[in-house]
């Protein structure tokens, strides 16, 4: 049982004692006083002025006030009378203490404030009596108030209790909602996610308004309780489709307004389908309807709609179905700028395919004119110097174009690969000497260092070729003049380890993550003859993992050189 508090403090389960104040000029009086209550159990205070008397009544509370009537300076009544005057003494017990008795002076006392007279000198067991009928009084008061005081405490609590699992209830409820509403990109999924959401846990009856495209249909999900069987059912309408009239129309001055409507005091039938019993619809008694915003644009709207259970008018609901509305908006928008994206990759792929064709065209012809002009040995120096260097960029381009055609047959998923049993050594020969010519032209040191031993793989050799090609061209292009290049390849539990060394510009640590990505380029201070269109490493990722295997980089940083470690399984897991 949790104690009751007052003023931060753990009340004592012992009563306090009462306090009795006598107020005389007679110090004898005051022992003879003292003396007849000590037996009482409460705390005597004494003083013999009505100035004194009036600071203890500042500082503490009495049960009783024994007041002397004839008192130099204030006698006992001017005393009574400024203690009525005080709301917190106004109605304290006080006995006047005299030695006469007419009933003029009696009457006097008891205007002003006197509960009781006794003629001094006092019957010290009548005394006794009677300080303890009200010292019994205040003590049985005392108890009540702090008995009503841990009630209302107790009553304090349990409210603030209540509106604080109401509260984490509630925050559980829209964390579960964004947990849901996060877990897919599908318009139609998201709306099925609240619909549930909403109905039963906020309402009876709700409809999902979507308007995700200006001049497009809207899209309607009606879901409810069925007031004959309590399940809860749900379907998809078309625009046309009108369970109700004014709830139509509330939700068309919402999405025009993009601000929420409240209505009480209705009385509606809802039928969701035409062919449906009336009976499997509903009443509805009130309605709210949520606009859903995103990126300052009305999307669609949540109404809620609630019928003969009484539920809906908490602020706290709307409140909750408000940010409902809210996260629904942010999915739906997501969902939205996902499939956009989509599109864009999809049209952008398609661009790039049709674009690589329509480029290769025109090489084709211009190739073979070139092949003719070498034949024929009838130039003289500088026109076979062009020829040359024409060659030699008709080359380039051909393999910016089959390297364009490639990246499109892999993000549409139509790049196939020729796979047989072979030697890893055969498709790395093949690359090496693809690239001779740019290390060659470079004068760069190439170093190969092979563990000796057969390299079984199960792979398309010359899509293998293809990603070393790059990587050592890569190297190369990135290697200042007279650089090393080294390549490495060893073998391990059921894989093989090749890998790329350079001692050229090296990569950045934050270009480290980057590296791979479609068009990124490291090195961007290089010429962009020389860096490509930056699709080389994102192609090689591409087939190693299609072959099964890895490809990672790692450089110290800037100026400091890279390597790329290409991992690929061995063939029935030889080693």
């Amino acid at each position: 049982m949790i104690p009751a508090r007052t003023s931060g403090h753990v009340r004592d389960t012992e009563p306090e004692a009462a306090s009795v104040l006598v107020v005389d000029d007679l110090p004898e009086k005051l022992l003879a006083y003292r003396a007849i209550l000590e037996d009482l159990g409460s705390n005597v205070v004494t003083c013999r002025s009505g100035a004194e008397a009036l600071k203890h009544l500042l500082r503490q509370e009495f049960a009783v006030i024994l007041l002397d009537v004839q008192m130099p300076e204030m006698n006992g009544l001017e005393i009574a009378e400024m203690i009525r005057r005080r709301k917190k003494t106004a109605f304290t017990p006080i006995i006047f203490l005299t030695a006469f008795t007419d009933e003029v002076r009696i009457a006097d006392g008891y205007a002003h404030g006197a509960v009781d007279f006794m003629q001094t000198p006092v019957v010290p067991g009548i005394l006794r009596a009677k300080v303890k009928v009200f010292v019994d009084l205040y003590q049985m008061n005392r108890q009540v108030r702090l008995q009503a005081e841990e009630r209302i405490t107790l009553t304090e609590e349990r409210a603030k209790r209540a509106t604080v699992e109401e509260a984490n209830r509630r925050l559980a409820y829209l964390a579960e909602a964004s947990r849901i509403l996060a877990g897919s990109l599908d318009t139609r999924a998201i709306a099925r996610a609240v619909a549930r959401l909403a109905v039963p846990t906020l309402a009876d009856i709700g409809e999902l308004t979507l308007s995700l495209e200006p001049g497009l249909a809207r899209q309607r999900k009606i879901v409810w309780i069925g007031e004959s069987d309590s399940a809860v059912h749900s379907r998809w309408m078309a625009e046309k489709d009108d369970p109700a009239d004014v709830l139509h129309d509330v939700i068309d001055g919402c999405l025009t307004s993009g601000h929420p409507v409240h209505l009480d005091d209705l009385d509606l039938v809802f039928v969701p389908d035409p062919e449906l019993p009336a009976r499997a619809g509903g009443h509805i008694r009130a309605l709210a309807v949520f606009p859903m915003l995103a990126r300052g644009r009305t999307i669609g709207s949540l109404a809620l709609a609630f019928g003969n259970r009484v539920r809906g008018r908490d602020p706290a609901d709307l409140a909750t179905a408000a940010d409902l509305a809210s996260r629904a908006a942010v999915a739906f928008d997501n969902a939205r700028l996902y499939h956009e994206i989509q599109q864009a990759d999809r049209k952008k792929n398609e661009f790039l395919a049709t674009l690589a064709h329509e480029l290769r065209n025109p090489l084709a012809p211009i190739r073979n004119g070139l092949s003719i002009l070498r034949m024929s040995g009838e130039l003289s120096g500088q026109a076979e110097k062009t020829r040359d260097m024409m060659e030699r960029q008709v080359s380039h381009m051909v393999r910016l174009i089959d390297d364009l055609l490639d990246v499109a047959r892999i993000t549409r998923g139509k790049m196939e690969l020729k796979r047989e049993r072979t030697d890893f050594r055969q498709a790395l020969e093949a690359a090496v000497e693809s690239s001779r010519p740019l290390i060659e032209a470079a004068r760069h040191a190439f170093v190969q260092e092979i563990e000796p031993g057969p390299y079984p793989i199960f792979g398309d050799v010359t899509r293998l070729a293809q990603v070393f090609t790059n990587l050592i061209n890569n190297a190369a292009k990135y290697t200042p003049e007279g650089g090393h290049i080294r390549v490495e390849v060893e073998r391990a539990v059921g894989i093989l380890e090749a890998r790329i060394r350079d001692d050229g510009v090296g990569i950045s640590p934050e270009g480290i993550a980057d590296v791979f990505d479609l068009f990124n380029q490291a090195g961007a201070s290089l010429d962009r003859s020389q860096g490509g269109l930056g699709i080389g490493l994102t192609l090689a990722r591409r087939i190693v993992e299609m072959h099964g295997g890895t490809v990672a980089v790692e450089s110290p940083g800037v100026g400091k050189g890279s390597t790329f470690t290409v991992r690929l399984p061995l063939a029935n897991g030889e080693q």
